[in-house]
Protein backbone atom coordinates (compact mmCIF):
# COMPACT_ATOMS: atom_id res chain seq x y z
CA UNK A 1 0.00 0.00 0.00
CA UNK A 2 2.52 2.56 -1.23
CA UNK A 3 0.11 5.16 -2.63
CA UNK A 4 -0.38 8.25 -0.45
CA UNK A 5 -3.53 9.15 1.44
CA UNK A 6 -5.43 11.71 -0.62
CA UNK A 7 -6.95 14.90 0.83
CA UNK A 8 -9.22 16.65 -1.69
CA UNK A 9 -10.48 20.15 -0.85
CA UNK A 10 -12.63 22.67 -2.66
CA UNK A 11 -12.88 25.73 -0.44
CA UNK A 12 -10.58 27.75 1.86
CA UNK A 13 -12.10 26.44 5.09
CA UNK A 14 -11.28 22.83 4.31
CA UNK A 15 -7.94 23.84 2.78
CA UNK A 16 -6.94 25.36 6.12
CA UNK A 17 -7.62 22.05 7.84
CA UNK A 18 -5.24 20.08 5.60
CA UNK A 19 -2.55 22.49 4.36
CA UNK A 20 -0.15 21.56 7.17
CA UNK A 21 -1.29 17.95 7.48
CA UNK A 22 1.20 16.27 5.07
CA UNK A 23 4.18 17.19 7.25
CA UNK A 24 2.48 16.13 10.48
CA UNK A 25 1.25 12.88 8.90
CA UNK A 26 4.79 12.18 7.70
CA UNK A 27 5.95 12.25 11.31
CA UNK A 28 3.56 9.32 11.84
CA UNK A 29 4.98 7.45 8.87
CA UNK A 30 2.03 8.35 6.60
CA UNK A 31 2.36 9.84 3.13
CA UNK A 32 -0.43 12.33 2.42
CA UNK A 33 -1.06 14.28 -0.79
CA UNK A 34 -3.34 17.33 -1.06
CA UNK A 35 -5.47 17.77 -4.18
CA UNK A 36 -7.45 20.93 -4.85
CA UNK A 37 -10.31 22.05 -7.04
CA UNK A 38 -12.17 25.31 -7.53
CA UNK A 39 -11.64 28.04 -4.89
CA UNK A 40 -9.05 25.99 -2.98
CA UNK A 41 -6.59 26.20 -5.90
CA UNK A 42 -5.72 29.94 -5.74
CA UNK A 43 -6.06 29.87 -1.95
CA UNK A 44 -3.36 27.22 -1.56
CA UNK A 45 -1.23 28.78 -4.28
CA UNK A 46 -1.01 32.11 -2.47
CA UNK A 47 0.04 30.26 0.69
CA UNK A 48 2.72 28.32 -1.19
CA UNK A 49 1.28 24.94 -0.23
CA UNK A 50 2.31 21.98 -2.37
CA UNK A 51 -0.69 20.29 -3.99
CA UNK A 52 -1.93 18.74 -7.18
CA UNK A 53 -4.84 20.17 -9.13
CA UNK A 54 -7.80 18.06 -10.17
CA UNK A 55 -8.42 19.81 -13.45
CA UNK A 56 -10.49 17.32 -15.44
CA UNK A 57 -11.88 13.83 -15.51
CA UNK A 58 -14.54 12.05 -13.48
CA UNK A 59 -14.34 10.99 -9.85
CA UNK A 60 -13.98 7.41 -11.06
CA UNK A 61 -11.01 8.33 -13.23
CA UNK A 62 -9.42 10.37 -10.47
CA UNK A 63 -9.58 7.52 -7.95
CA UNK A 64 -8.45 5.04 -10.57
CA UNK A 65 -5.39 7.20 -11.21
CA UNK A 66 -4.39 7.75 -7.58
CA UNK A 67 -5.83 4.66 -5.83
CA UNK A 68 -5.48 6.09 -2.30
CA UNK A 69 -5.69 3.79 0.74
CA UNK A 70 -7.78 6.46 2.46
CA UNK A 71 -9.65 9.53 1.23
CA UNK A 72 -10.04 12.83 3.08
CA UNK A 73 -12.48 15.40 1.72
CA UNK A 74 -13.38 18.93 2.68
CA UNK A 75 -17.02 19.88 2.98
CA UNK A 76 -18.18 22.26 0.26
CA UNK A 77 -20.90 24.81 -0.32
CA UNK A 78 -21.54 23.39 -3.78
CA UNK A 79 -24.32 20.77 -4.15
CA UNK A 80 -22.79 19.75 -7.50
CA UNK A 81 -19.31 19.40 -6.05
CA UNK A 82 -16.86 16.96 -7.61
CA UNK A 83 -15.73 16.25 -4.06
CA UNK A 84 -19.13 14.78 -3.21
CA UNK A 85 -18.94 12.62 -6.33
CA UNK A 86 -15.59 11.41 -5.05
CA UNK A 87 -17.14 10.24 -1.77
CA UNK A 88 -19.80 8.24 -3.62
CA UNK A 89 -17.20 6.68 -5.90
CA UNK A 90 -15.03 5.80 -2.90
CA UNK A 91 -17.98 3.94 -1.39
CA UNK A 92 -18.23 1.78 -4.50
CA UNK A 93 -14.52 1.00 -4.28
CA UNK A 94 -14.63 0.36 -0.53
CA UNK A 95 -12.14 3.12 0.13
CA UNK A 96 -12.82 4.61 3.54
CA UNK A 97 -13.44 8.37 3.54
CA UNK A 98 -13.11 11.05 6.19
CA UNK A 99 -14.92 14.38 5.93
CA UNK A 100 -13.38 17.56 7.33
CA UNK A 101 -15.85 20.18 8.57
CA UNK A 102 -14.41 23.55 9.59
CA UNK A 103 -17.56 25.14 11.08
CA UNK A 104 -20.98 24.18 12.39
CA UNK A 105 -23.09 26.34 10.05
CA UNK A 106 -25.12 24.54 7.38
CA UNK A 107 -24.36 21.10 8.76
CA UNK A 108 -27.51 19.79 7.11
CA UNK A 109 -26.39 20.82 3.61
CA UNK A 110 -22.67 20.20 3.37
CA UNK A 111 -23.02 16.56 2.34
CA UNK A 112 -26.53 16.70 0.90
CA UNK A 113 -25.67 16.95 -2.76
CA UNK A 114 -28.63 17.53 -5.05
CA UNK A 115 -31.15 15.36 -3.20
CA UNK A 116 -33.15 15.71 0.01
CA UNK A 117 -31.07 13.50 2.33
CA UNK A 118 -28.65 15.63 4.38
CA UNK A 119 -26.21 12.71 4.63
CA UNK A 120 -26.55 11.34 1.09
CA UNK A 121 -22.90 12.09 0.30
CA UNK A 122 -21.53 11.84 3.84
CA UNK A 123 -18.12 10.18 4.24
CA UNK A 124 -17.61 7.19 6.54
CA UNK A 125 -16.24 9.42 9.30
CA UNK A 126 -16.40 13.11 10.13
CA UNK A 127 -13.79 15.26 11.83
CA UNK A 128 -15.45 18.38 13.22
CA UNK A 129 -14.15 21.36 15.24
CA UNK A 130 -16.28 21.02 18.38
CA UNK A 131 -18.95 19.09 20.26
CA UNK A 132 -21.76 21.36 19.07
CA UNK A 133 -20.93 20.52 15.45
CA UNK A 134 -20.68 16.82 16.30
CA UNK A 135 -24.12 16.96 17.93
CA UNK A 136 -25.54 18.64 14.83
CA UNK A 137 -24.48 15.73 12.66
CA UNK A 138 -25.64 13.12 15.14
CA UNK A 139 -29.07 14.80 15.17
CA UNK A 140 -29.13 14.43 11.38
CA UNK A 141 -28.61 10.68 11.72
CA UNK A 142 -24.84 10.25 11.67
CA UNK A 143 -23.57 7.49 13.96
CA UNK A 144 -22.13 9.19 17.04
CA UNK A 145 -19.21 6.72 16.97
CA UNK A 146 -18.20 8.07 13.57
CA UNK A 147 -18.13 11.79 14.38
CA UNK A 148 -14.98 13.08 16.05
CA UNK A 149 -14.66 16.62 17.53
CA UNK A 150 -10.89 16.87 17.07
CA UNK A 151 -10.72 20.63 16.60
CA UNK A 152 -9.56 22.84 13.74
CA UNK A 153 -5.82 23.36 13.09
CA UNK A 154 -6.56 26.89 11.93
CA UNK A 155 -7.40 27.88 15.52
CA UNK A 156 -3.95 26.86 16.76
CA UNK A 157 -2.21 28.47 13.80
CA UNK A 158 -4.05 31.77 14.27
CA UNK A 159 -3.18 31.87 17.96
CA UNK A 160 0.51 31.13 17.29
CA UNK A 161 0.83 33.60 14.42
CA UNK A 162 -0.97 36.43 16.20
CA UNK A 163 1.21 36.00 19.30
CA UNK A 164 4.32 36.07 17.13
CA UNK A 165 3.10 39.15 15.26
CA UNK A 166 2.41 41.12 18.44
CA UNK A 167 5.79 40.03 19.84
CA UNK A 168 7.50 41.45 16.76
CA UNK A 169 5.57 44.70 16.49
CA UNK A 170 3.36 46.45 19.08
CA UNK A 171 -0.24 46.91 18.05
CA UNK A 172 0.01 50.70 17.85
CA UNK A 173 2.94 50.46 15.41
CA UNK A 174 1.19 47.77 13.37
CA UNK A 175 -1.86 49.97 13.17
CA UNK A 176 0.22 52.97 12.09
CA UNK A 177 1.99 50.84 9.47
CA UNK A 178 -1.29 49.84 7.83
CA UNK A 179 -3.54 52.84 8.42
CA UNK A 180 -1.44 55.81 9.46
CA UNK A 181 -2.57 57.98 12.36
CA UNK A 182 -6.12 56.64 12.57
CA UNK A 183 -7.50 56.78 16.12
CA UNK A 184 -9.91 53.85 15.72
CA UNK A 185 -10.15 51.17 13.05
CA UNK A 186 -13.10 48.82 12.57
CA UNK A 187 -12.90 45.98 10.06
CA UNK A 188 -16.15 44.59 8.66
CA UNK A 189 -15.75 41.05 7.32
CA UNK A 190 -17.94 40.45 4.28
CA UNK A 191 -19.29 37.06 3.24
CA UNK A 192 -20.22 35.73 -0.20
CA UNK A 193 -23.65 34.65 -1.31
CA UNK A 194 -24.17 31.03 -0.39
CA UNK A 195 -24.45 28.47 -3.15
CA UNK A 196 -24.95 25.84 -0.48
CA UNK A 197 -28.12 27.40 0.86
CA UNK A 198 -29.31 30.37 -1.21
CA UNK A 199 -31.93 31.16 1.43
CA UNK A 200 -29.12 31.88 3.89
CA UNK A 201 -27.97 34.94 2.00
CA UNK A 202 -31.39 36.28 1.02
CA UNK A 203 -33.90 38.22 3.06
CA UNK A 204 -36.66 36.24 4.76
CA UNK A 205 -39.77 37.30 6.64
CA UNK A 206 -38.30 35.99 9.90
CA UNK A 207 -35.35 38.38 9.80
CA UNK A 208 -35.07 40.97 12.54
CA UNK A 209 -32.80 43.16 10.40
CA UNK A 210 -33.90 44.56 7.03
CA UNK A 211 -31.10 46.96 6.01
CA UNK A 212 -31.59 50.44 4.58
CA UNK A 213 -31.46 49.96 0.80
CA UNK A 214 -34.02 47.21 0.30
CA UNK A 215 -31.34 44.76 -0.82
CA UNK A 216 -32.29 41.10 -0.23
CA UNK A 217 -28.66 40.08 0.33
CA UNK A 218 -27.75 39.04 3.85
CA UNK A 219 -24.28 40.56 3.86
CA UNK A 220 -25.45 43.92 2.56
CA UNK A 221 -28.32 44.01 5.04
CA UNK A 222 -25.96 43.47 7.96
CA UNK A 223 -23.40 45.94 6.61
CA UNK A 224 -26.07 48.63 6.22
CA UNK A 225 -27.43 48.07 9.73
CA UNK A 226 -23.92 48.22 11.17
CA UNK A 227 -23.05 51.46 9.35
CA UNK A 228 -26.36 53.04 10.39
CA UNK A 229 -25.81 52.14 14.05
CA UNK A 230 -22.22 53.39 13.95
CA UNK A 231 -23.27 56.79 12.64
CA UNK A 232 -25.73 57.17 15.53
CA UNK A 233 -23.08 56.81 18.23
CA UNK A 234 -22.68 60.29 19.71
CA UNK A 235 -19.30 59.46 21.22
CA UNK A 236 -17.76 58.97 17.78
CA UNK A 237 -18.49 62.48 16.53
CA UNK A 238 -15.07 63.69 17.67
CA UNK A 239 -13.31 60.40 16.85
CA UNK A 240 -14.84 58.95 13.70
CA UNK A 241 -13.38 55.48 13.06
CA UNK A 242 -11.92 54.25 9.81
CA UNK A 243 -14.08 51.37 8.54
CA UNK A 244 -12.30 48.71 6.49
CA UNK A 245 -14.51 46.44 4.40
CA UNK A 246 -12.66 43.13 4.03
CA UNK A 247 -14.00 41.29 0.97
CA UNK A 248 -14.21 37.51 0.71
CA UNK A 249 -12.44 36.01 -2.34
CA UNK A 250 -15.87 35.11 -3.73
CA UNK A 251 -17.42 38.54 -3.20
CA UNK A 252 -18.17 40.74 -6.19
CA UNK A 253 -16.50 44.10 -5.53
CA UNK A 254 -19.17 45.86 -7.56
CA UNK A 255 -21.76 44.89 -4.93
CA UNK A 256 -19.96 47.15 -2.44
CA UNK A 257 -19.38 50.25 -4.59
CA UNK A 258 -22.35 52.07 -2.98
CA UNK A 259 -20.55 51.90 0.38
CA UNK A 260 -17.20 53.34 -0.73
CA UNK A 261 -17.95 56.68 0.92
CA UNK A 262 -18.33 54.90 4.28
CA UNK A 263 -15.72 52.15 3.94
CA UNK A 264 -12.29 51.45 2.53
CA UNK A 265 -12.40 48.24 0.49
CA UNK A 266 -9.72 45.64 1.17
CA UNK A 267 -9.16 42.28 -0.56
CA UNK A 268 -6.50 39.68 -1.27
CA UNK A 269 -3.50 38.54 0.69
CA UNK A 270 -3.23 37.27 4.23
CA UNK A 271 -5.68 39.17 6.45
CA UNK A 272 -3.92 38.45 9.77
CA UNK A 273 -2.18 41.81 9.97
CA UNK A 274 -5.43 43.55 9.06
CA UNK A 275 -7.47 42.00 11.84
CA UNK A 276 -4.66 42.32 14.38
CA UNK A 277 -4.30 46.04 13.62
CA UNK A 278 -8.05 46.61 14.01
CA UNK A 279 -9.69 47.85 17.18
CA UNK A 280 -12.89 45.95 16.42
CA UNK A 281 -13.78 43.23 13.89
CA UNK A 282 -17.44 42.97 12.89
CA UNK A 283 -19.02 40.27 10.77
CA UNK A 284 -21.62 37.54 10.65
CA UNK A 285 -20.48 33.92 10.94
CA UNK A 286 -17.20 33.81 8.99
CA UNK A 287 -14.00 32.08 10.02
CA UNK A 288 -12.12 35.39 9.89
CA UNK A 289 -14.36 36.79 12.63
CA UNK A 290 -13.58 33.73 14.72
CA UNK A 291 -9.85 34.15 14.04
CA UNK A 292 -10.01 37.76 15.21
CA UNK A 293 -11.42 36.59 18.53
CA UNK A 294 -8.63 34.02 18.83
CA UNK A 295 -6.09 36.80 18.24
CA UNK A 296 -7.61 38.72 21.14
CA UNK A 297 -9.25 41.43 19.03
CA UNK A 298 -12.72 42.59 20.15
CA UNK A 299 -15.37 41.10 17.87
CA UNK A 300 -19.06 41.54 17.17
CA UNK A 301 -21.27 39.12 15.27
CA UNK A 302 -24.40 40.55 13.63
CA UNK A 303 -26.89 38.09 12.16
CA UNK A 304 -30.38 38.72 10.77
CA UNK A 305 -31.92 35.56 12.23
CA UNK A 306 -31.67 34.58 15.88
CA UNK A 307 -31.19 30.88 14.99
CA UNK A 308 -27.79 31.82 13.51
CA UNK A 309 -26.58 33.29 16.81
CA UNK A 310 -24.88 30.10 18.03
CA UNK A 311 -23.14 29.13 14.79
CA UNK A 312 -19.84 30.68 15.83
CA UNK A 313 -18.16 28.82 18.72
CA UNK A 314 -16.85 32.11 20.10
CA UNK A 315 -20.43 33.35 20.38
CA UNK A 316 -21.47 30.14 22.13
CA UNK A 317 -18.48 30.52 24.48
CA UNK A 318 -19.32 34.15 25.26
CA UNK A 319 -16.14 35.51 23.64
CA UNK A 320 -17.99 37.27 20.79
CA UNK A 321 -21.15 39.33 21.44
CA UNK A 322 -23.95 38.66 18.97
CA UNK A 323 -26.62 41.16 17.88
CA UNK A 324 -29.81 40.38 15.96
CA UNK A 325 -31.68 43.71 16.32
CA UNK A 326 -30.92 47.40 15.74
CA UNK A 327 -30.94 48.10 19.47
CA UNK A 328 -28.56 45.22 20.16
CA UNK A 329 -26.12 46.48 17.51
CA UNK A 330 -26.16 49.97 19.02
CA UNK A 331 -25.67 48.60 22.55
CA UNK A 332 -22.81 46.33 21.47
CA UNK A 333 -21.01 49.19 19.72
CA UNK A 334 -21.51 51.37 22.79
CA UNK A 335 -20.02 48.67 25.03
CA UNK A 336 -17.07 48.21 22.68
CA UNK A 337 -16.34 51.93 22.50
CA UNK A 338 -16.32 52.26 26.27
CA UNK A 339 -14.03 49.24 26.77
CA UNK A 340 -11.72 50.34 23.94
CA UNK A 341 -11.29 53.68 25.64
CA UNK A 342 -10.35 52.01 28.93
CA UNK A 343 -8.40 48.96 27.72
CA UNK A 344 -6.86 49.54 24.28
CA UNK A 345 -4.97 46.73 22.56
CA UNK A 346 -5.48 42.97 22.12
CA UNK A 347 -7.18 41.02 24.89
CA UNK A 348 -5.43 37.84 25.95
CA UNK A 349 -7.46 34.64 25.76
CA UNK A 350 -6.77 33.35 29.24
CA UNK A 351 -9.52 30.73 29.15
CA UNK A 352 -9.32 29.29 25.66
CA UNK A 353 -12.60 27.89 24.35
CA UNK A 354 -10.76 25.32 22.25
CA UNK A 355 -8.21 22.65 23.07
CA UNK A 356 -4.89 23.15 21.24
CA UNK A 357 -3.31 20.32 19.26
CA UNK A 358 -5.92 19.72 16.53
CA UNK A 359 -3.38 19.01 13.78
CA UNK A 360 -1.71 16.26 15.81
CA UNK A 361 -5.07 14.70 16.72
CA UNK A 362 -6.14 14.65 13.06
CA UNK A 363 -2.81 13.15 11.94
CA UNK A 364 -3.07 10.44 14.61
CA UNK A 365 -6.63 9.65 13.50
CA UNK A 366 -5.52 9.32 9.86
CA UNK A 367 -2.69 7.00 10.91
CA UNK A 368 -5.10 4.84 12.90
CA UNK A 369 -7.39 4.43 9.88
CA UNK A 370 -4.47 3.60 7.57
CA UNK A 371 -3.21 1.04 10.11
CA UNK A 372 -6.68 -0.53 10.26
CA UNK A 373 -6.65 -0.98 6.49
CA UNK A 374 -3.17 -2.47 6.55
CA UNK A 375 -4.23 -4.95 9.21
CA UNK A 376 -7.29 -5.87 7.18
CA UNK A 377 -5.15 -6.53 4.09
CA UNK A 378 -2.86 -8.90 6.01
CA UNK A 379 -5.72 -11.07 7.30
Amino acid sequence: MSNPVLAVVEDPGAANMVKDLPQRASAHGISLQIAAVSHAVPYLQTRQVEFLTWESGSAKEFLELHQPPLLLVGSSDNPQSKVLELVLEARKRRIQSIGLVDMRMNADRRFQGQGEDSLACAPDYLIVPDTATANAYVSLGMDSLKVFPLGNPQYDLTLERSKKLFAEIPKNLLKEKLFGQEPLVITFVAEPESTLNPALTAMSTSQRLKGTSGSPKRCLIVLEEFLAALKQLDQLEQQEPLVILRLHPRNQESDFHPYKSDCRLHSGGDPLELICASDLVVGMTSMLLLEAAIAGIPTLSIVPNIEEAQWLPTVAAGATPCATTKDQIAAALQDWYQSASVEPGPKSIADQWFEPGALERIAAFVKAKVDERREGETH
